[in-house]
Parts: structure tokens; sequence; C-alpha cells
């Protein structure tokens, strides 16, 4: 079994993940070779949502009748299966459950039965009704916000509002896509028609806001986004690393972004921009989510996990500071998205004066990474410039 989420209601649902003792689709080249399911209870009692094996609720067009064909009735498309489930489904209050899975097309070989074409994507729904459950993103879907022929390829475990909102990591593939641009943080919601819009928060490549970088990864095809956060307005927090040279990978600082729909993004906590000494930033309990795999954040604390993000937009995150043993750690909750503290002010005295520009000359020509503001790796005047015009502005 998984960790079970839980949610408010007053049957308090839960989901969860679980092993079954037998393989039931007795499918050669399982990727398992046993099948798991997602469970939903609901007064104690728990029901199947899906197991492998089972049909995925996939639309496909259904190809016109021949009239020619000795049995003339419209083909409905592929037998898709799921064939592995993500172990980290969300739950909110509204019993509505989304979760990640890999589907393959269901065949039979001679007398065996086996997966092919594999794909995956991520699905919604209400509790244990398969009724009710619509694909939310697929792989090989047009990446919506990115120029034609950006497509999805992976995704990370979704996390689910109050409002059946979801935000998930997405890696990318496709025209113009390599190992410097090919992760993404995502925002679906709920169209009305049983579909899904989905928008664009962040990709990896772009300019971080409120830095002088970009979105980047420590590794060639590494994510440099970790699990989102949402809540119930559909504000999505998600902590990511920056650098200050396109086209780069390495982490130039951690940093912690807030979306709010119809504003963008905005940055609570950054290294070396916002925080003077600031070393690693943590929000939450997500880990780096790609190509499918991820640790599970929180569902905007409604799948029973807990979360950085309330309803009121207020994010809490802890912060290690270099070279301030007094104040190595510390929990921060940001009210509104603000500064910690000005990464000029090298003197911790509140401004951004003569005497932190003393400091920096000392420093000058070194690799001291306290005082190199631009994460480039060496103090030059170009840290002197971003000093004095900070003095300027005071």
């Amino acid at each position: 079994m998984s960790n079970p989420s839980i949610n408010g209601a007053a049957s308090a649902n839960t989901v969860f993940y679980a092993r079954q003792a037998l393989d039931t689709d007795m499918v050669s080249n399982d990727p398992n070779n046993v099948d798991f399911g997602i469970y939903f209870t609901s007064a104690g009692s728990a029901t199947r949502v899906f197991v492998e094996g089972d049909i995925a609720p996939v639309p496909f067009e259904e190809e016109p009748m021949d009239p020619t064909d000795p049995f003339p009735f419209p083909d409905p498309g592929p037998d898709y299966r799921f064939s592995q489930l993500g172990f980290h489904p969300a739950i909110n209050d509204a019993g509505q459950v989304a979760f990640y899975a890999r589907i393959a097309e269901r065949v039979q070989i001679g007398s065996d039965i086996q997966y092919i074409n594999p794909s995956g994507g991520i699905w919604s729904g209400l509790g244990a009704n398969y009724g009710t459950y619509r694909l939310v993103a697929m792989h090989g879907d047009q990446a919506p916000g990115l120029p034609a022929g950006v497509v999805f390829s992976g995704f990370g475990d979704p996390v689910i509002n109050a409002t059946g909102q979801l935000a998930f990591v997405a890696y990318l593939a496709g025209a113009g896509v390599n190992a410097l641009n090919d992760f993404a943080v995502y925002r679906a919601t709920p169209d009305g028609q049983g579909g899904f819009t989905l928008e664009l928060i962040a990709r990896e490549g772009f300019s971080a806001p409120g830095t002088i970088g970009f979105y980047a990864g420590d590794l060639p095809n590494g994510s440099p986004f970790r699990d989102p956060f949402i809540n119930a307005s559909g504000q999505v927090a998600f902590q990511a690393n920056w650098h200050s040279n396109p086209g780069s990978f390495g982490s130039g600082g951690p940093g912690i972004w807030l979306n709010t729909p119809g504003v963008g993004n905005v940055a609570v906590a950054a290294r070396r921009l916002f925080g003077k000494g600031i070393q690693t930033i943590s929000l939450g309990s997500g880990e780096a989510s790609g190509a499918g795999q991820s640790k599970a954040a929180s569902s905007g604390g409604q799948d029973g996990r807990g979360t950085a993000l309330n309803d009121n937009g207020e994010v809490v995150f802890v912060v290690r500071l270099q070279a301030i043993p007094e104040l190595d750690r510390r929990v921060v909750v940001a009210s509104h998205p603000s500064p910690i503290m000005l990464a000029t002010d090298f003197n911790a005295d509140g401004f951004t004066d003569s005497g932190d520009l003393a400091l920096l000359f000392e420093a000058f020509d070194t690799q001291n990474s306290r005082y190199d503001i631009n994460a480039d790796g060496v103090i030059d005047m170009r840290d002197v410039s971003v000093v004095l015009n900070a003095m300027t502005s005071r």
C-alpha cells in the first residue's frame, strides 16, 4: 500500500494505492507482473476505482462505418488499459480523485495477451464512479501555451484543490525541446463541459520573475521544479532552481514562486536575490518530478498530507542561511510575496549603502558565493553595478 490520503468530508473519504493478491489481467508483458489498484473509501468501506488491466477512459474518435465491411459497425478505437497506476492519488473534500497512470493497448497475439503502444496521462473523477473520470492530459498531446510540435512526454503526480483544479509538473518533448527546456508546470481547470483547460505556469529555460536569471535544472535532463501546491483559489506555489545564464544548467540558486490566476508568477524568496547568504530553501515535502516520477507534494490541504500554501495565499517554507550560524535555519511564513532580506545588504543592517559596497570590494575578484549576486561564479563589476543600483534606488 501507499500512504493513504484523507479529505475533510463528513464521512472522511480516503484514497490509496495497493497491490492485489492476484494478477488478474494475465498480460504476459505486464510491467509489474502483478496488478495494483487505486481504492476509494466511504463510510469505512473500500471500493475499487481502477485496477491495472481496467479499460482506461480515453476519448477516441470512432472510425466511420465502411459499407463494404461484412460487419458494418463503427470502430471504437484501440482497447487501451491501465498498465501502471501512479501510487500517489490525491483527493479533495468533494471526493474528487486525481492520479497519474500509464496505459497501453491490449492485444491478443495467438493465445497470448500483451500490452503495446505504451502511453500515459493524468485522470480525475469523483470517488469510485468510473463514468465521471476524464482525461486531463496525455502523452503526445500538444503542450498548451508552447509552440506547435511541443508535446507532453511525462507527468509528475497531480495535486488537486477544493474546486477540482489540478497542478502538476510535465516533461516535454518535440520541436525545439532539449535538455535545458524540457520541464514545465501546469494548472488544469475544469471547463464545465467534462474537460479541462490547461494553463502554462512556468517552463525550464524561461525567465524566472524576480531574479536576474532563468529556471534551470541542476543537471542536463534534470527538472528545476519540485511538485507544486495549489489552494482553493487556484494559486499555485512551486519551488524551482534558477541560473543567471540562459541555456545553462546547475543551480544559480533555489527559489519559491507563487502563481495567481490572471497575475502570473511572483517570487516569494530566491537565493542571492532576496536572501543574503541563503544556501537552501525547502517548500514542503515535494521532490523533483520527471517523466512520470514524483514524491507527492500536497493538495492544498485537501489530501491529508498537509500543505505549504493556504487558501489566503500564505506560503510557509524553511531557509538555511550561510555564514550566519545563529540564524542557520528558520521557518518563514510569507503573507505576501516579499523578500526575506536584501541580497545586497551584506552587513544585515537593513540598508544597502557604502558599508555593503566596501564589503563587496573586499571580496572582489574572488568566488565567494556570499557576494556573488548574479550567481556567475566570480565577484566582478556586474555585482558592483547591482549594489550601486540598489544604493541609488533606496
